[in-house]
């Protein structure tokens, strides 16, 4: 309304030669404020952003129309980071599942042994009757040993188990 009064009157006063100005601030009937998504993230560069394009200020716009225009690469640049950083974390944990399986197999492995070397010790002292007394005392300790040793792996792996 303000500025048909002001073109009505500049017209009147230009037929007789006389200039008219005009002082005041011209203001939209009305606006609308435009929301933007905060920025997350932390590291070098985060929360800068280069525009690309600019709409000009004064500029009537539609819905839909392009205000502000960013520069991808640091975004983008940071998703790769990301997925490289996850893919690094999922390929570390497959290699521990993979050291995990290996120790638990090397461990079931150590305790056959045991086992095999403590039949074996029971097959000898079977011999007991007819070798030398120094032989069937070396077969009762060798048993005692083993014996020991394949309860103690038997044990030991069964808490590693468990922890």
């Amino acid at each position: 309304m303000a500025l048909a009064l002001a073109a009505s009157l500049s017209g009147r006063a230009s037929g007789n030669g006389v200039a008219l100005r005009l002082q005041g601030a011209v203001e939209p009937v009305r606006s609308h404020p435009v929301i933007v998504p905060r920025m997350a993230g932390s590291g070098p560069g985060s929360g800068t952003l280069v525009i690309v394009h600019l709409a000009k200020p004064g500029t009537r716009v539609k819905r839909g129309d392009l205000l502000i225009e960013f520069d991808r690469q640091a975004q983008i640049k940071t998703a790769h980071d990301r997925q490289a950083e996850y893919r690094d974390f999922v390929e570390q944990i497959n290699k521990k599942r993979g050291e995990q399986l290996t120790a638990a197999a090397h461990e079931e492995a150590e305790v056959k042994k045991a086992e095999n070397a403590l039949k074996s010790a029971e097959l000898e002292v079977l011999k007991n009757e007819i070798v030398p007394p120094i032989t069937a005392e070396q077969n009762t300790l060798s048993l005692d040993e083993a014996r020991a040793k394949a309860n103690q792996l038997r044990q030991t792996f069964a808490l590693r188990r468990k922890a």
